[in-house]
C-alpha cells in the first residue's frame, strides 16, 4: 500500500428492527369497499405495488367457479394481476428491503397458467421458482422464505391471471455504513 492512501470499507447490513410478520390479506385496501375492483395504491403495506388489483368477490358471485374464489381464505377481498401483466411488489423505501414467507395462488380463469416468480435485491436476481397454476380448489399454497429483497416480480406467460390471498410478509431497514481510514 502506498503512503497516505486511503482504504475505503463498506459494510452492508440488515438493521436488526425488522417488522413482526404481517399477513396481507388484501381486506383493507382504501376504496376497496366502493367498488368491487379497485388498484393496490402504493404505500399499502409499506409496499409499493405495480399492476396490482384487488376484487371484492361479493361483488361477483358470478366468479364462484374461478380462482378468485378459490384464492380466498380470509375476508373477502383478494389480491391480482390486471390484464395478465406481471405483478410487481416493490420496498416503498430507499434502504428498505422485506422478506416474503409464503401465499396462497390460484390461476383465475385458465388451468396449468404458467407462474414465475423472481425475488430481487438492487436489481440482481436471488430467487426464482416457475410451477403451473389450477383454477379450482385447493389453492397453490407457496413457501418460499425468501429474504432480503427489495422487489418481487409474479408473470404469467400464457396470458393467464391469478389471484392471491395471505401474502406473508417481514419490512426491515437496511443500512450501509462506509468507513474511510488512512494507509500507512
Amino acid at each position: 500500500m502506498q503512503p497516505n492512501a486511503s482504504l475505503l470499507l463498506q459494510l452492508l447490513f440488515v438493521v436488526s428492527q425488522s417488522s413482526s410478520p404481517l399477513v396481507i390479506t388484501f381486506d383493507d385496501v382504501p376504496n376497496s369497499s366502493l367498488n368491487y375492483t379497485t388498484t393496490i395504491p402504493n404505500g399499502y403495506k409499506n409496499l409499493n405495488w405495480t399492476n396490482g388489483l384487488v376484487l371484492n368477490t361479493t361483488g361477483r358471485p358470478d366468479y364462484r367457479l374461478t380462482g378468485f374464489y378459490t384464492v380466498l381464505k380470509s375476508g373477502q377481498f383478494v389480491g391480482y394481476n390486471v390484464d395478465q401483466k406481471p405483478l410487481t411488489i416493490h420496498s416503498s423505501a430507499t434502504g428498505q428491503v422485506f422478506s416474503i414467507s409464503s401465499f396462497t395462488i390460484a390461476a383465475t380463469f385458465v388451468n396449468n397458467t404458467q407462474l414465475t416468480i423472481v425475488g430481487q435485491r438492487s436489481c440482481e436476481l436471488l430467487y426464482t421458482q416457475t410451477l403451473l397454476l389450477k383454477v379450482l380448489p385447493p389453492a397453490t399454497v407457496i413457501v418460499l422464505n425468501w429474504i432480503n429483497l427489495d422487489s418481487l416480480i409474479l408473470t404469467v406467460t400464457n396470458g393467464s391471471q391469478f389471484a392471491m390471498d395471505e401474502l406473508s410478509v417481514s419490512i426491515s431497514s437496511a443500512a450501509i455504513i462506509t468507513r474511510y481510514r488512512a494507509g500507512e
